[in-house]
């Protein structure tokens, strides 16, 4: 092929769906389609914490930083851009300890770099194995738990409609069976 372009992007260690474009046309429809906000993109994190199991729209400004180490860092501060998710809890799991664990169904309507990490981070519920965001490293997974799960847009040529999902990869789906937590 002469032509193959990401459609969009995931954070390094999120697992997930993802969308190639085999035409520049194609390709820039896909994009106007996500800044629009015409997509619906889901998640599957597992934060620390109790997370109720109803809708919260967590509506933070982000603004992106470069760390000591020339790494990407997000905050939470006034001067950022709009960034829009919706989470809702799935269940939650009461450990040794007087913590919880909780696995979360995330909808994100904007797409924001690491924004479900720091959205999620900022209300006191950071994913598992995030090393940037504060993340409790245990539980067996060396990654910060989060997988996209599911993607749906019109096709960018024909209009048709189009809905892909991925299970998720082994460390993920060990972790949701252990927990107790895998998706319903």
């Amino acid at each position: 092929l002469a032509f193959l372009e990401l459609g969009h992007r995931l954070d390094r260690e999120t697992s997930g769906v993802l969308v190639l474009a085999k035409r520049r046309n194609a390709l820039l429809q896909l994009h106007r389609a996500f800044r629009e906000r015409v997509s619906e993109k889901h998640y599957i994190a597992v934060v620390s914490g109790r997370v109720p199991k109803r809708d919260r729209v967590l509506r933070h400004r982000l603004q992106r930083y470069t760390g000591a180490a020339g790494e990407r860092v997000v905050r939470v501060e006034q001067e950022g851009v709009e960034a829009v998710s919706v989470i809702r809890g799935l269940g939650s799991l009461e450990r040794d300890t007087p913590s919880q664990i909780s696995t979360v169904l995330v909808r994100i309507e904007t797409g924001r770099t690491h924004q479900i990490r720091v959205h999620m981070a900022h209300i006191g519920h950071p994913l598992l194995g995030d090393a940037i965001y504060a993340g409790p490293m245990q539980m067996g997974i060396s990654r910060q738990a989060l997988h996209a799960y599911r993607l749906s847009f019109h096709h960018p040529i024909t209009g048709k409609p189009l809905a892909f999902e991925a299970a998720p990869p082994s460390d993920m789906g060990e972790l949701l069976e252990r927990l107790g937590l895998q998706k319903g």
